[in-house]
Protein backbone atom coordinates (compact mmCIF):
# COMPACT_ATOMS: atom_id res chain seq x y z
CA UNK A 1 0.00 0.00 0.00
CA UNK A 2 1.27 3.53 -0.95
CA UNK A 3 1.41 5.73 2.05
CA UNK A 4 -0.54 9.08 2.19
CA UNK A 5 1.56 11.95 2.14
CA UNK A 6 2.39 13.57 5.75
CA UNK A 7 0.50 16.47 6.34
CA UNK A 8 1.67 19.12 8.62
CA UNK A 9 -0.34 19.85 11.82
CA UNK A 10 1.25 24.03 12.68
CA UNK A 11 -1.87 25.64 10.83
CA UNK A 12 -4.57 23.92 12.59
CA UNK A 13 -2.69 23.81 15.97
CA UNK A 14 -1.68 27.33 15.73
CA UNK A 15 -5.80 28.01 15.97
CA UNK A 16 -6.17 25.69 19.11
CA UNK A 17 -3.19 27.51 21.01
CA UNK A 18 -4.85 31.20 20.12
CA UNK A 19 -8.25 30.19 21.23
CA UNK A 20 -6.98 28.05 23.90
CA UNK A 21 -4.48 30.88 25.20
CA UNK A 22 -7.91 33.46 24.78
CA UNK A 23 -10.00 31.08 27.40
CA UNK A 24 -6.83 30.97 29.65
CA UNK A 25 -7.00 34.83 29.77
CA UNK A 26 -11.31 34.77 30.23
CA UNK A 27 -10.39 32.31 32.86
CA UNK A 28 -7.89 34.19 34.71
CA UNK A 29 -10.07 36.97 34.72
CA UNK A 30 -13.24 35.29 36.01
CA UNK A 31 -11.41 33.37 38.48
CA UNK A 32 -10.34 37.03 40.37
CA UNK A 33 -13.69 38.02 40.01
CA UNK A 34 -15.21 34.88 41.67
CA UNK A 35 -12.45 35.24 44.72
CA UNK A 36 -13.25 39.42 45.14
CA UNK A 37 -17.53 38.11 45.34
CA UNK A 38 -16.79 35.55 47.89
CA UNK A 39 -15.16 38.20 49.96
CA UNK A 40 -17.69 40.54 49.07
CA UNK A 41 -20.19 37.86 50.22
CA UNK A 42 -18.36 36.35 53.65
CA UNK A 43 -18.33 40.33 54.34
CA UNK A 44 -22.09 40.73 53.77
CA UNK A 45 -22.82 37.48 55.33
CA UNK A 46 -21.55 39.09 58.59
CA UNK A 47 -23.50 42.28 58.67
CA UNK A 48 -27.47 42.91 59.29
CA UNK A 49 -27.58 45.58 56.26
CA UNK A 50 -26.40 46.33 52.31
CA UNK A 51 -24.74 49.12 52.40
CA UNK A 52 -24.44 51.44 49.57
CA UNK A 53 -21.32 50.67 48.42
CA UNK A 54 -21.43 46.88 48.95
CA UNK A 55 -24.62 47.23 46.57
CA UNK A 56 -22.26 49.07 43.82
CA UNK A 57 -19.99 46.62 43.79
CA UNK A 58 -22.54 43.80 43.88
CA UNK A 59 -23.72 45.30 40.93
CA UNK A 60 -20.42 46.05 39.54
CA UNK A 61 -18.97 42.54 39.99
CA UNK A 62 -22.38 41.17 38.42
CA UNK A 63 -21.21 43.02 34.89
CA UNK A 64 -17.85 41.99 35.05
CA UNK A 65 -18.97 37.96 35.64
CA UNK A 66 -21.24 37.76 32.92
CA UNK A 67 -18.69 39.69 30.34
CA UNK A 68 -16.07 37.32 31.64
CA UNK A 69 -18.20 34.32 31.49
CA UNK A 70 -19.43 35.31 28.40
CA UNK A 71 -15.88 35.69 27.18
CA UNK A 72 -15.81 31.83 27.97
CA UNK A 73 -18.11 30.67 26.09
CA UNK A 74 -17.20 32.10 23.51
CA UNK A 75 -13.58 30.80 23.29
CA UNK A 76 -14.88 27.54 24.05
CA UNK A 77 -17.22 27.53 21.29
CA UNK A 78 -14.36 28.77 18.48
CA UNK A 79 -12.41 26.40 19.85
CA UNK A 80 -13.97 23.47 19.36
CA UNK A 81 -14.03 23.13 15.50
CA UNK A 82 -10.59 23.94 15.64
CA UNK A 83 -9.50 21.21 18.08
CA UNK A 84 -11.37 18.92 16.00
CA UNK A 85 -9.61 19.90 12.99
CA UNK A 86 -6.30 19.82 14.42
CA UNK A 87 -7.53 16.09 15.62
CA UNK A 88 -8.80 14.93 11.94
CA UNK A 89 -5.23 16.37 10.67
CA UNK A 90 -3.41 14.20 13.12
CA UNK A 91 -5.86 11.35 12.46
CA UNK A 92 -5.17 11.70 8.93
CA UNK A 93 -1.48 11.21 9.64
CA UNK A 94 -1.60 7.78 10.80
CA UNK A 95 -1.35 5.93 7.64
CA UNK A 96 1.72 8.02 6.81
CA UNK A 97 3.73 6.29 9.04
CA UNK A 98 2.90 2.76 7.81
CA UNK A 99 -0.67 1.74 9.63
CA UNK A 100 -2.25 0.29 7.14
CA UNK A 101 -5.39 -0.72 9.24
CA UNK A 102 -5.90 2.01 12.13
CA UNK A 103 -9.02 1.44 14.07
CA UNK A 104 -9.72 5.46 14.04
CA UNK A 105 -10.34 6.63 10.57
CA UNK A 106 -10.24 10.86 9.67
CA UNK A 107 -14.30 10.45 9.97
CA UNK A 108 -14.17 8.85 13.30
CA UNK A 109 -11.64 11.31 14.52
CA UNK A 110 -15.10 14.16 13.79
CA UNK A 111 -18.48 11.95 14.96
CA UNK A 112 -17.01 10.36 18.15
CA UNK A 113 -16.93 13.62 19.24
CA UNK A 114 -21.08 14.00 18.71
CA UNK A 115 -21.64 10.45 20.15
CA UNK A 116 -23.34 10.76 23.89
CA UNK A 117 -21.42 8.51 26.07
CA UNK A 118 -19.06 7.21 23.99
CA UNK A 119 -17.49 10.83 23.45
CA UNK A 120 -16.39 10.56 26.91
CA UNK A 121 -14.16 7.86 26.19
CA UNK A 122 -13.47 7.76 22.23
CA UNK A 123 -11.64 11.23 21.22
CA UNK A 124 -8.86 10.21 24.01
CA UNK A 125 -8.73 7.29 22.44
CA UNK A 126 -8.18 8.58 18.46
CA UNK A 127 -5.56 11.18 20.31
CA UNK A 128 -3.64 8.13 21.68
CA UNK A 129 -3.92 6.34 18.39
CA UNK A 130 -2.09 9.60 17.26
CA UNK A 131 0.61 9.58 19.18
CA UNK A 132 1.43 5.38 19.52
CA UNK A 133 1.60 5.77 15.47
CA UNK A 134 4.52 8.15 15.85
CA UNK A 135 6.47 6.56 18.16
CA UNK A 136 10.33 5.84 17.22
CA UNK A 137 9.69 2.00 16.22
CA UNK A 138 6.28 2.37 14.51
CA UNK A 139 8.34 3.14 10.93
CA UNK A 140 9.42 -0.13 10.54
CA UNK A 141 7.01 -2.30 12.82
CA UNK A 142 4.16 -1.00 12.63
CA UNK A 143 1.18 -3.34 12.78
CA UNK A 144 3.15 -5.11 15.99
CA UNK A 145 4.56 -2.44 17.95
CA UNK A 146 2.11 0.83 18.21
CA UNK A 147 -0.74 -0.81 19.51
CA UNK A 148 1.39 -2.07 22.62
CA UNK A 149 3.07 1.48 22.98
CA UNK A 150 2.67 3.70 25.98
CA UNK A 151 1.34 7.28 26.19
CA UNK A 152 2.23 10.14 28.18
CA UNK A 153 0.27 10.48 31.59
CA UNK A 154 -0.30 14.09 30.53
CA UNK A 155 -2.78 12.60 27.61
CA UNK A 156 -5.57 10.63 30.37
CA UNK A 157 -4.82 13.20 33.01
CA UNK A 158 -5.96 16.12 30.96
CA UNK A 159 -8.78 14.30 29.43
CA UNK A 160 -10.11 13.34 33.22
CA UNK A 161 -9.55 16.68 34.37
CA UNK A 162 -11.57 18.54 31.63
CA UNK A 163 -14.71 16.47 31.71
CA UNK A 164 -14.61 16.39 35.17
CA UNK A 165 -14.49 20.45 35.94
CA UNK A 166 -16.63 20.66 32.36
CA UNK A 167 -19.43 18.80 34.32
CA UNK A 168 -18.83 21.02 37.16
CA UNK A 169 -18.39 23.88 35.43
CA UNK A 170 -22.13 23.62 33.57
CA UNK A 171 -23.90 22.60 37.20
CA UNK A 172 -22.96 26.21 38.50
CA UNK A 173 -25.02 28.67 37.35
CA UNK A 174 -28.46 26.39 37.64
CA UNK A 175 -27.34 25.81 41.43
CA UNK A 176 -26.70 29.49 42.12
CA UNK A 177 -30.50 30.85 40.95
CA UNK A 178 -32.18 29.29 43.90
CA UNK A 179 -33.55 32.51 45.22
CA UNK A 180 -33.69 31.30 48.97
CA UNK A 181 -29.79 30.95 49.13
CA UNK A 182 -28.29 33.38 51.89
CA UNK A 183 -25.50 34.88 51.60
CA UNK A 184 -23.22 32.57 53.00
CA UNK A 185 -24.17 29.95 50.71
CA UNK A 186 -23.68 32.76 47.83
CA UNK A 187 -20.52 32.95 49.35
CA UNK A 188 -19.63 29.14 49.25
CA UNK A 189 -20.89 28.72 45.73
CA UNK A 190 -18.50 31.56 44.90
CA UNK A 191 -15.53 30.04 45.81
CA UNK A 192 -16.74 26.45 44.74
CA UNK A 193 -16.71 28.80 41.28
CA UNK A 194 -13.40 29.77 41.25
CA UNK A 195 -11.87 26.23 42.15
CA UNK A 196 -13.68 24.96 39.23
CA UNK A 197 -12.51 28.08 36.93
CA UNK A 198 -9.10 26.86 38.28
CA UNK A 199 -9.47 23.39 37.34
CA UNK A 200 -10.42 24.63 33.74
CA UNK A 201 -7.76 27.10 33.65
CA UNK A 202 -5.51 24.18 34.27
CA UNK A 203 -7.49 22.10 31.89
CA UNK A 204 -6.97 24.67 29.41
CA UNK A 205 -3.04 24.55 29.92
CA UNK A 206 -2.85 20.87 29.74
CA UNK A 207 -4.60 21.31 25.93
CA UNK A 208 -2.27 23.14 24.84
CA UNK A 209 0.95 20.93 26.15
CA UNK A 210 -0.90 18.16 24.81
CA UNK A 211 -1.53 19.80 21.28
CA UNK A 212 2.06 20.80 21.16
CA UNK A 213 3.10 17.15 22.15
CA UNK A 214 1.15 15.66 19.41
CA UNK A 215 2.07 18.65 16.75
CA UNK A 216 6.22 18.23 17.85
CA UNK A 217 6.33 14.39 18.02
CA UNK A 218 4.63 13.25 14.18
CA UNK A 219 6.60 16.60 12.79
CA UNK A 220 10.00 15.19 13.65
CA UNK A 221 9.03 11.87 13.30
CA UNK A 222 8.49 12.64 9.20
CA UNK A 223 11.38 14.07 9.10
CA UNK A 224 13.81 12.13 10.63
CA UNK A 225 12.63 8.62 9.91
CA UNK A 226 12.63 7.48 6.28
CA UNK A 227 9.84 6.16 4.91
CA UNK A 228 10.56 2.39 3.56
CA UNK A 229 10.69 2.16 -0.35
CA UNK A 230 8.40 -0.05 -1.86
CA UNK A 231 8.63 -4.10 -2.90
CA UNK A 232 10.24 -4.40 -6.10
CA UNK A 233 7.68 -6.29 -8.81
CA UNK A 234 8.36 -9.71 -9.31
CA UNK A 235 10.78 -10.50 -12.54
CA UNK A 236 10.33 -12.50 -15.07
CA UNK A 237 12.13 -15.88 -15.21
CA UNK A 238 15.62 -15.32 -17.27
CA UNK A 239 15.60 -11.27 -16.30
CA UNK A 240 18.38 -10.38 -13.89
CA UNK A 241 17.27 -9.57 -10.26
CA UNK A 242 17.80 -5.59 -9.19
CA UNK A 243 21.22 -5.62 -6.99
CA UNK A 244 21.28 -5.66 -3.47
CA UNK A 245 23.43 -3.93 -1.33
CA UNK A 246 26.00 -5.88 1.26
Amino acid sequence: MRRPKFSSLQTPALFVYILLGAFCAATAWAIFIDIDRALLFDALARRSQLSAGNIVRWDESDSWLETAKGLQFLATLASVPAFIWWTRRATCNVQSFGIERPEFSPASAIWWWFVPIANLVQPLRVLNQAWRASGPDTIDDYERSYRAASIPPVLPIWWVLWQVCNVLWGAVPTATDDPDLTMADLAGFAWFTAVVDAGMLVSAVLAIVVVAMLTIRPTRASTSKPTPTEPHPPQAAGQPQPPTQA
